[in-house]
C-alpha cells in the first residue's frame, strides 16, 4: 500500500511540474500593440512579440503594420538593436516574431515618438515558421 501511495505522489509531483525551458517560462508574449500602450509595464522584461520588420542603414524597426512602414509613422513601431551575427539572416518587408528584452524610452531618449526598443535579441524568425512551430500548443 505504501509504494502505491508514494507512486501516486510522485506521479502527482510530475503532472504539476512545469517542465518547460527557463526561456519560455520568463518570456512575456504581448502583442505588439499592448507593448506600445503600456511601456513601463513591460520596461526591462523579456518579450516575445510579432511585428513587419524594417532594416536599412541605420534604423531596424518593427511595425504594427506593413502599411505603418509604409507610411512612415514610427509610433507604431519600436526599435531593434539586432546583434551583428544576425544581421545577415535577415530580410526587410516581412512579418516576423522577436525575443529580446524591451527597454522604453524616457524623456531624455531620441526615440522619434516611439514607445522603446528590444535589446538583447535572442531570436528573429520569419511569422510563418513561428506560426507552424506553435500550431497545437494551445492559444497564442
Amino acid at each position: 500500500m505504501r509504494e502505491i501511495y508514494c507512486s501516486l505522489l510522485f506521479v502527482g509531483i510530475l503532472a504539476a511540474a512545469d517542465v518547460s525551458p527557463e526561456s519560455e517560462k520568463s518570456i512575456a508574449r504581448v502583442s505588439l500593440v499592448g507593448l506600445i500602450a503600456s511601456p513601463g509595464a513591460y520596461d526591462e522584461k523579456k518579450v516575445s512579440v510579432i511585428g513587419y520588420i524594417s532594416t536599412g542603414y541605420e534604423d531596424e524597426i518593427l511595425y504594427i503594420h506593413r502599411e505603418d512602414y509604409e507610411n512612415s509613422i514610427p509610433s507604431n513601431g519600436v526599435r531593434l538593436v539586432i546583434p551583428e551575427q544576425m544581421r545577415g539572416q535577415l530580410k526587410s518587408g516581412r512579418y516576423v516574431e522577436v525575443h529580446g528584452v524591451f527597454r522604453m524610452y524616457t524623456a531624455g531618449d531620441t526615440s522619434n515618438g516611439m514607445a522603446g526598443r528590444i535589446t538583447s535579441i535572442t531570436k528573429i524568425e520569419p511569422w510563418f515558421l513561428a506560426a507552424q512551430e506553435h500550431q497545437g500548443r494551445g492559444c497564442w
